[in-house]
Parts: structure tokens; C-alpha cells; sequence
């Protein structure tokens, strides 16, 4: 819808946890849509989070999922991952990740990275020592969201003109 919109130049998306999962599956889904995307802590492999997400993620997943582990409904596991997918990117990314993390262990983020590289395109990885699932030291707060205003405002805003540029 906004790339239809004339005033529309870029388009970013972000989101944390549940929205960094979110995050993934568009630009996976959408390739060509976003300018760019920022993904904290999100999940990649619903397979990999149940085996190693700690008590709190699995029951999310056991809920999500009417109770059905992966080996009960893989194609519903599958069809939730965009591990199989991250050679769809073409968006640059800012990742995010606490190195502490047991609700969705850095692993997740480390696959999409590893697929990044791989493909070339251009990101920013970051892992903040001792963090769990959201950063909880304010340095490390201040310097996330630092990084995130910096990352969209380099690939978002638009261009700037200058006076001699209007000559």
C-alpha cells in the first residue's frame, strides 16, 4: 500500500521478539517492499526455538500450536520458519541480539546473519554481552536504539539537498 502512494519513497520495518519474527517474514515475503528492516531477538526456526527456547517459549508454542509439538504438525512448523527462505532477502537488516537470550537463543539470529553474509547483503550484528530477551542495561538500551534511529535514518530518509545542489 505505501509503495503505491507518489510520496512514499522508502519503507522500513522493525519489531522486537514476536515483531523481529514478524520482521523476517516480510522481507522474506516481500523482498523487494522494504528499504529496510531491523529484527531484535526474532525467531527464524520455530523448529530450533521449541527444542531450545526455555519453559516460557515452549508453552507459547504449545499454545500457538493447539499443543502440537513439531513432530505433530511439521508443516505448520515449516510454514512458521523463514529459515528455509532467508535466500529470499534482499533487504539490508540490523540484528540484534542479547547474548543471554533463553526465550529465543541467539542461534536464531546468528542463521539469518550467516545467510546474510552469504548473500552479500549489506547488515549490522549485534550482541549485547549478558542480555536476555530485551536489553535490560540502559547502555546497551541507549546504544539499540541509537543504532535503530541510525540504520533507518541512513536508509530512509530521503536524500538532502543542499543550495548550491538547486542551481
Amino acid at each position: 500500500f505505501l509503495r503505491t502512494k507518489g510520496y512514499v519513497a522508502n519503507v522500513g520495518i522493525y519489531g522486537q521478539s514476536f515483531g523481529g519474527y514478524l520482521s523476517l517474514h516480510a522481507v522474506v515475503a516481500a523482498p523487494d517492499v522494504f528499504t529496510a528492516a531491523a529484527d531484535l531477538y526474532g525467531i527464524t526456526n520455530r523448529f530450533d526455538y521449541f527444542e531450545r527456547s526455555d519453559r516460557v517459549g515452549r508453552v507459547f508454542v504449545m499454545r500457538d500450536y493447539g499443543g502440537r509439538g513439531p513432530q505433530d504438525a511439521p508443516d505448520d512448523y515449516l510454514r512458521a520458519s523463514t529459515h528455509h527462505r532467508l535466500g529470499e532477502i534482499r533487504t539490508p537488516m540490523l540484528i540484534l541480539h542479547g547474548s543471554e537470550d533463553t526465550r529465543v537463543p541467539p542461534v536464531q539470529s546468528e542463521a539469518v546473519v550467516e545467510q546474510l553474509r552469504a548473500l552479500g547483503i549489506e547488515h549490522e550484528y549485534v550482541v549485547y554481552p549478558g542480555e536476555g530477551h530485551g536489553f535490560r542495561k540502559r547502555e546497551h538500551r541507549i546504544d539499540a536504539y541509537g543504532r535503530l534511529a541510525a540504520w533507518f535514518h541512513r536508509h530512509l530518509a530521503p536524500e538532502q539537498t543542499t543550495d548550491s545542489d538547486e542551481g
